[in-house]
């Protein structure tokens, strides 16, 4: 019986990336020479099927054979271009041809000028790649003159500038091909390099002639374009060889610490290897050979492997001894082989059914005349010794052998093979992958460069990432990358990938400052992480090893089938692809596959991430968009709605059948966000409803001085009124036009039917408005509730004793709010619950929870010390309170709306001038917690979850000071350094005294080793200037060399005099980019843009501070207590202070038609236009980045709590 041992490999953890260790092996070594300078610059053209299906003259290019059609629309694109056909062309599994051709001149090749055409089953022009030198050919054959230089002497030059490791006069040999040599003699390359002699395109759109040399040196295998008369230009340089420093995602357990090995039995597809995994068709193994790779050891890290030792059975039962305390590698390397063999062939296997035929490209030795170049199976080097802490893999041109090799990883004790993590081998094979299908599988080079050489390392992490997938994860899911190998549980990458925006806010924009190619491909998998939780959420997922497929050759489940259109993508796309060409070719590969049944979830995921419709590409400016293309071209909806036409109004053409067809005209196309609606009378004649919108208004007493014990005043109507005669209800009236708001309905209401004003009244809360329907007296009800706390006579209200109702009344009681009900007895208007529960949530938590809810909600309004950030973890440990008091016996529906419930409150009724913050930490918090509600655990497991979910975000806040600290010193480096070098001191105002500002001072005049000259305004009545100098000089250690002035906030013009910065904090920030910030910010800023125009204004924040979408004039103004500013005169003797407190009402005094206003307002707003920069926990972030966030924040705040 055959077995093969399969170990068992799925994490959900991470690691930090770190620069791989070399041990001196040949290679070219990157910190002497920098490859990614090199690397070629070329951006492709790519016209996708909705340009072509819509140009008329691509229509008479169609031809007898695809082959033929492919040619003529390369003559009709580029008249007058020579070029030539490459020898790969074929027709892949959703029935789309690939047809690659290469423009020459002279007859030599441009070597990175290409055309790919895509031909549809029914031989139109499905879409097409341009990469075609568009310039001036020189007039001159170089081939007649031949005032190039010699390949050997390329080959010393590639060798000099690149510092290769060859050495050794070469001689040339002519190979075939137009002046093609192979250059023997050297020592150092694995093969004899060769050098071909062509053009180069280069990015100044000149054509360079060059020598094409390759040189295979194991940690690179080359081709560098090298000036043929100078031997000494480099144009630009691929290199087949991709490597990493992460972890990976396997088949249902990613590592050794998620499962138990088991063993399998004849594992392979015969469809995909038909040979099985121990033959090539010729000759049957006993070792871990066969016509997919070949797996060994490598511990020499050389490049000859075919003698190297592998484990044989004669029975092909390959199962041997392993666990992971085992300290020695090479005692477990017949198990290492064993799980690294197993892992590439399945990955063979499984690409293979998704479309990785032997025409595509894949590796295999014998293609059994099935098309494609056969000769290169993978050659899969087992703790290969060229290394450490890596692994990479070599993709040349089909019909040469891919090389993997996998590296010992030493950050744990033990040491870690990472063949035992088959994410890491999936990685790697999918470069083999996205090389070979892009551009064709002759032409091995076209993502070396640019946006191109990043999405393929985004590919390679996507893959592994979606094969990875376990059967309970929800799109909630995230995945870092890398965690097992290296025994660091952060994840290599900068984001996990989430389709979270919080989690992972990577966008199109975002490429604009990560141009490494790991940091791009971050960028590039998160996007398609989004692509295959829209389709898993369409068609549900297959948590099956392979997919199936239906009828047409679709798989039926999402995960398989984007892999399927990301995979299909790949061989549409053009040669040096970059992200906007790729978007369209999955698009084009869903049409070609689908039809186009998936136009809207794929486009919905990449506008989510920035690359909408009108994403542009630039090299270092790119345009993100979030808006989705309008699919689909039906301007006419026809509805079949089987009514009979008994429930039809009278018509003037009365139909005699059933059902009806009604035609609905659209003025646009698909995507209307809002339904037509209408009004009529139905066949029973029934009332149009009439629709009112109305404030209601409740109001509250605590009796005993108990916050936590309430009562709430009802009201019943009079027999003079309309509606609800008699009926127990809250304040009402109708918001009418000329009302600013429904607030401002509410106290005109209260006024005229109690004469109370807000002299007597606290506002406490306002509620989540509602409609509902009351058939019985026609009418369509939206409600906007509001509570009051009434004043006692203490406080300067007139109690209960004031109020004096008007006609619509006819008495008024005190209740018990957790006693009021629906029922008839009690006899109250319609939804009077619903009404008092939107103000009065503890009605539904019950008497503990909505204790803590009442106490968390009092605590935020009455704290005027803390900042917003501060505010936002007072929000965030008050709901957790809550949640821990809730009956919690069930955990559905009902309990989830209350916990909604109760953060909309939070949000809202703490302190919502700064609530940015808290609604943004609650959003993130109620997204955690949704998704451990998926999870199938027993309601006291889960509970318990949820508080630990909530205290891992709250943990997570606490690192956004340091990171904005850092942050901020390197945003003075990279801007002022010099300058405040030369003068050895920087000149900073501010007045903010928030602990961020302080912090990132301290650093910045320890970071920077200068002299800190720090002007602080005095603002508000409390003196803060003061605190934040006391602060400074306490905090400060004895290096700090710290120059502190104080100025009143009147002097802002002379404080602001040659200052090289104005510091401000945010407690808020508009979707505009524009800051709230304590009241002084504004003149502050003005006067030094006028005094010092030089000075840079920058705003220091988290990104929670982000409000949601919406103007400055939507956002509540907090006019606090003139109290607050009289009682400060008081204290500092101010002169005349007994006139103004002789008549002094709470806000203002009136004696002898004299009036005096106090005004005590805490916050202004500081446009966007006078500020510089914004720097954030998250790095330097524009005002894009805020509106893309305040997107998000107001999208997560619509899913929470927009159906409450």
């Amino acid at each position: 019986m055959q077995s093969l041992l399969v170990l068992g490999l799925l994490a959900t953890t991470g690691v930090n990336a770190h620069p791989a260790h070399r041990q001196g092996k040949p290679g070219v070594q990157r910190r002497a020479v920098d490859l990614d300078k090199y690397r070629l610059g070329t951006v492709s053209h790519y016209s996708n099927t909705e340009s072509t299906s819509t140009n008329p003259a691509l229509r008479l290019l169609k031809r007898a054979t695809y082959v033929e059609t492919a040619t003529e629309l390369v003559k009709s694109v580029a008249p007058g271009a020579e070029f030539r056909l490459v020898d790969d062309h074929y027709v892949g599994s959703n029935g789309v041809a690939h047809v690659n051709f290469k423009q020459t001149a002279h007859g030599l090749d441009i070597d990175n000028a290409d055309f790919n055409v895509n031909i549809a089953a029914d031989g139109s022009v499905f879409s097409y790649g341009n990469s075609f030198y568009t310039g001036e050919i020189p007039a001159e054959n170089p081939l007649v003159k031949r005032a190039f230089s010699d390949p050997t002497q390329a080959l010393e030059g590639a060798t000099r500038v690149l510092e290769l490791p060859v050495t050794g006069e070469a001689t040339a040999e002519p190979l075939g091909g137009v002046e093609t040599y192979s250059l023997r003699g050297t020592s150092g390359a694995q093969e004899d390099p060769e050098a071909r002699l062509v053009y180069f395109a280069k990015p100044d759109g000149a054509l360079a002639l060059t020598w094409r040399v390759e040189t295979d040196v194991l940690d690179d295998w080359l081709l560098t374009y090298i000036d043929a008369s100078s031997n000494e230009e480099i144009h630009g340089v691929v290199n087949y060889v991709a490597e990493a420093t992460y972890e990976v995602f396997p088949w249902g357990i990613n590592d050794p610490d998620e499962g138990d090995r088991e063993t399998v039995k004849d594992p392979w597809d015969l469809d995909a290897s038909e040979f099985t995994w121990h033959s090539d068709g010729s000759r049957n193994y006993t070792t871990t050979w066969g016509n997919n790779g070949f797996a060994q050891d490598n511990p020499t890290g050389g490049s000859q492997y075919e003698n190297n030792y592998r484990p044989s059975s004669s029975s092909l039962s390959f199962e041997y001894p392993y666990d992971t305390s085992m300290s020695t590698p090479s005692s477990y390397i017949d198990a290492s082989v064993a799980q690294l063999y197993y892992t590439a062939n399945l990955y063979h296997d499984l690409l293979y059914d998704l479309g990785f035929t032997e025409e595509a490209g894949n590796f295999q030795q014998n293609n059994n005349a099935k098309g494609g170049q056969g000769n290169d199976g993978v050659i899969l080097n087992a703790q290969d010794g060229s290394g450490t802490n890596n692994a990479n893999f070599a993709t040349p041109a089909d019909g040469r052998n891919g090389r993997m090799r996998m590296y010992i990883w030493t950050r744990t004790t033990p040491r870690r093979d990472c063949s035992f993590e088959a994410g890491v081998v999936l990685h790697e094979y999918t470069h083999g992958l996205s090389n070979r299908l892009t551009g064709g599988p002759r032409n091995a080079g076209c993502l070396s460069g640019g946006e191109a050489g990043g999405m393929g390392e985004g590919w390679s992490d996507f893959y592994p990432t979606a094969i990875r997938l376990k059967p309970g994860d929800t799109r909630d899911t995230e995945y870092p990358l890398g965690a097992w190998v290296s025994g660091n549980p952060a994840g290599i990458r900068e984001y996990v990938y989430s389709t979270n925006m919080d989690t992972n806010p990577h966008t199109y924009k975002s490429v604009d400052t990560r141009t490494a190619v790991h940091a791009t491909g971050n960028v590039w998998a998160t996007m398609l992480y989004e692509v295959l939780w829209n389709l898993i959420d369409k068609h549900g997922k297959n948590d099956g090893d392979k997919p199936t497929f239906d009828s047409n050759g679709v798989p039926t489940d999402g995960k398989f089938l984007a892999m399927k259109l990301v995979l299909d993508g790949m061989a549409l796309q053009p040669c040096t692809p970059n992200f906007v060409s790729a978007r369209d070719a999955i698009l084009d590969a869903d049409k070609a596959l689908t039809g186009g049944d998936n136009q809207c979830e794929i486009w919905k995921a990449f506008a989510k991430r920035g690359l909408g419709r009108n994403a542009a590409y630039a090299s270092s400016n790119r345009r993100e968009d979030f808006t989705r293309r309008i699919t689909g071209d039906v301007s006419t909806l026809k509805l079949s709605l089987p009514l009979p036409a008994a429930h039809w109004g009278p018509v003037t053409d009365p139909v005699s059948h059933s059902p009806n067809t009604v035609k609905v005209q659209f003025k646009r196309q698909f995507g209307i966000s809002n339904p037509i609606m209408a009004s009529s009378r139905n066949g029973n004649d029934k009332p149009e409803l009439k629709k009112r919108a109305v404030a209601g208004s409740f109001l509250f007493r605590y009796p005993d001085g108990d916050e936590k014990k309430a009562q709430v005043a009802l009201f019943r109507r009079s027999g003079a009124v309309r509606t609800y005669q008699h009926k127990l209800a809250p304040i009402s009236g109708s918001v009418e036009k000329d009302d600013a708001n429904p607030l401002a309905t509410a106290l005109r209401e209260i006024k005229e039917e109690t004469n109370l004003d807000l002299h007597s009244l606290e506002p406490l809360r306002v509620g989540k408005p509602y409609s509902f329907v009351d058939e019985s007296i026609s009418r369509e009800w939206t409600i906007n509730p509001f509570a009051f706390r009434l004043k006692d006579k203490s406080e300067g209200g007139k109690g209960e004793e004031g109020i004096v109702t008007d006609w619509e009344h006819e008495g008024w009681e005190w209740h018990d709010p957790s006693e009021v009900n629906e029922s008839e007895r009690f006899g109250g208007v319609p939804k009077l619950v619903n009404s008092l529960r939107r103000v009065w949530p503890e009605y539904d938590l019950g008497p503990d929870a909505g204790k803590a809810l009442t106490s968390g909600l009092q605590r935020l309004r009455d704290d005027h010390e803390s900042g917003a950030r501060q505010l936002a973890g007072m929000a965030i440990s008050t709901l957790r309170e809550v949640i821990a008091k809730m009956d919690s016996s069930a955990i559905d529906n009902t309990w989830w709306e209350n916990v909604r419930m109760a953060a909309w409150h939070l949000c809202k009724n703490g302190r919502e001038s700064m609530g940015a913050a808290i609604t943004s930490a609650l959003v993130a918090v109620l997204d955690r917690i949704e998704s451990v509600l998926t999870q199938s655990l027993a309601p006291p497991e889960k509970i318990q979850r949820i508080l630990q979910a909530i205290d891992e975000q709250a943990a997570e806040r606490e690192v956004s000071t340091s990171r904005i600290r850092s942050n901020f010193v390197n945003y003075l480096r990279e801007n002022l350094y010099q300058e405040i070098a030369s003068k050895g001191s920087i000149i900073i105002l501010t007045m903010s005294s928030s602990s961020t500002i302080s912090s990132c001072l301290l650093e910045a005049a320890a970071s920077l080793g200068v002299a800190l000259d720090l002007r602080i305004l005095e603002s508000r009545p409390k003196c803060e200037g003061a605190s934040l100098a006391a602060k400074l000089l306490e905090a400060a250690d004895e290096k700090t060399k710290l120059d502190i002035t104080l100025y009143t906030d009147s002097s802002a013009a002379l404080a602001a005099d040659g200052v090289d910065i104005v510091l401000i904090g945010a407690d808020r920030i508009s979707s505009d980019a524009d800051v709230s910030n304590k009241t002084g910010s504004l003149p502050t800023v003005l006067s030094a843009r006028y005094v010092t125009p030089k000075a840079k204004v920058i705003i220091l924040s988290e990104t929670e501070k982000i409000a949601g979408p919406g103007s400055i004039d939507e956002h509540v103004v907090e006019d606090n207590d003139p109290l607050e500013v009289t009682k400060a005169w008081n204290a500092a003797g101010v002169q005349g202070k007994a006139v103004i407190d002789s008549s002094l009402h709470p806000g203002q005094s009136e004696s002898d038609g004299k009036r005096v206003t106090v005004k005590n307002i805490y916050f202004e707003w500081v446009p966007a236009s006078l500020i510089d920069a914004y720097v954030t926990e998250r790095g330097l972030w524009s005002s894009g980045d805020i509106a893309k966030r305040s997107q998000w924040i107001g999208d997560e705040m619509d899913r929470f709590f927009k159906d409450l």
